[in-house]
């Protein structure tokens, strides 16, 4: 989040002449704030700052290049990384088209695609979590479709999410 304000500070300063005023900047340096908490707590109940990082290690995923993971999972033998991969790319061109038709901001443009590619980066196994859920990308949706066909949609997935969650815990043969 804190880049992705950065950008759209940065943005907004260069191309629209814009200066950052004193509450956007104040925004800006509360956004690390979460982070930093979060790292006390870990910090205070389990001694290790960075245990979020390391459960990925222990978890057996190492972070790497998304764009590879990405890529890797069109020649992936299961048919649900596919799938998968197909709905992150066509989310980055309908994200890229509401970009440059101007129905979404820089900023908005900018963290939807931190959320998608932040979590592939350890693999694709997370990325069903962050696809369809994230609120901006929601957004998004709501954009190509009316509102009606976006409560439809949000109520047809909904049992789809439960449906893969349920089996991402459970283990099932197609996610893991």
């Amino acid at each position: 989040m804190f880049f992705a304000c950065l950008i759209n500070i940065i943005y907004d300063f260069f191309i629209n002449k814009i200066k950052p005023i004193v509450k956007e900047l104040t925004c800006l340096m509360l956004i690390p704030l979460g982070l930093a908490l979060f790292m006390l707590f870990l910090h205070i109940n389990f001694g290790d700052t960075l245990a979020f990082k390391h459960a990925q290690t222990a978890w057996g995923r190492e972070p790497s290049n998304p764009f590879y993971i990405l890529y890797a999972c069109f020649f992936d033998p299961y048919f649900a990384t596919r799938i998968w991969a197909s709905v992150i790319i066509l989310t980055n061109i309908l994200l890229l088209y509401l970009f440059i038709t101007k129905r979404i901001t820089q900023i908005i443009f900018t963290f939807s695609l931190l959320c998608i590619y932040i979590p592939l980066s350890t693999g694709i196994y997370s990325i069903m979590r962050y696809t369809f859920w994230i609120p901006t990308i929601l957004f998004s949706y709501s954009y190509i479709f009316n509102t009606k066909s976006l409560i439809i949609f949000s109520l047809v997935s909904l049992p789809l999410q439960i449906y893969f969650y349920k089996s991402w815990i459970a283990s099932c043969w197609f996610l893991t």
